[in-house]
């Protein structure tokens, strides 16, 4: 049987290719174009909404409009390169922390951490009603994650 090749391995193997200025800068302008445009898309009903409140419901013209479109296209090349970063960098940490993971923790042990997240998330949330803390909705809202987080990869592993 043929053992699997590891990543760091089949990564030595691959050689660098050297692309010049005049095709790599149309190549990047596509990219960046199709990515500008998909949160373009996205964003597109909340600003027409805003728009349409501001004009029908305020009875006022939108004032300064080029601030107003310079505004938008920072919040459009912001959210771009957000979610930019997480395809890049935390997707991938993610899916090999969840790969790795059944292989080195008893399935048990899994188990046990995700009923105490529970449990934990369960005592914020009577903490942070009783006490109206910033510091304990914060925690809370970190704990709902992390439970959150940990009921999806369950329902993956149950299938």
């Amino acid at each position: 049987m043929r053992r699997p090749v590891s990543i760091r391995c089949y990564m030595s193997r691959l050689r660098r290719i050297k692309i010049p200025i005049g095709t790599a800068l149309p190549m990047i302008w596509n990219y960046a174009r199709t990515k500008i445009g998909e949160q373009l898309r996205a964003v597109a009903f909340i600003i027409v909404y805003l728009v349409a409140f501001k004009i029908l419901v305020l009875n006022t013209p939108p004032a300064n409009a080029l601030q107003l479109s310079a505004g938008i296209g920072m919040v459009v090349l912001g959210l771009t390169f957000f979610l930019e970063g997480l395809f890049l960098g935390l997707m991938p940490l993610g899916e090999r922390v969840g790969l790795q993971l059944p292989q080195r923790c008893n399935i048990a042990v899994i188990m046990f951490f995700g009923l105490l997240l529970g449990g934990v998330q369960r005592w914020l949330s009577q903490l942070s009603h009783r006490s109206g803390s910033p510091v304990a909705s914060s925690i809370l809202r970190i704990a709902q994650a992390l439970r959150d987080r940990f009921l999806s990869s369950l329902s993956v592993m149950m299938l």
